[in-house]
């Protein structure tokens, strides 16, 4: 049963090879693809993205947080900051 079920899965990915290869580079090229995007590409057409940079997200032009904005904990100066506030005895 295995090696007939590997033999098709191999045979279609054969099949499909062309549609994979497309798919392989436009992820390497633009690293996420939305559902959309597949089937624009899988229509033949181009899909054009902004460039990322390493600074950048997704969603603006937001800064990341990099290792230096962290502490060992994986938190923010701000979430520090909360941290030690919630961490001191109230005055009451």
């Amino acid at each position: 049963i295995v090696d007939k079920t590997y033999k098709r899965a191999q045979k279609i990915l054969e099949n499909h090879k062309d549609i994979l290869e497309l798919l392989a580079q436009n992820l390497l090229e633009h690293e996420t693809l939305t559902g959309e995007e597949i089937k624009k590409i899988l229509d033949g057409e181009k899909i054009e993205k902004p460039k990322k940079t390493e600074t950048t997200s997704r969603i603006g032009k937001s800064k990341m947080p990099t290792f230096k904005d962290v502490d060992q904990n994986g938190h923010s100066p701000k979430r520090r900051r909360q941290s030690m506030k919630e961490a001191q005895p109230s005055s009451n």
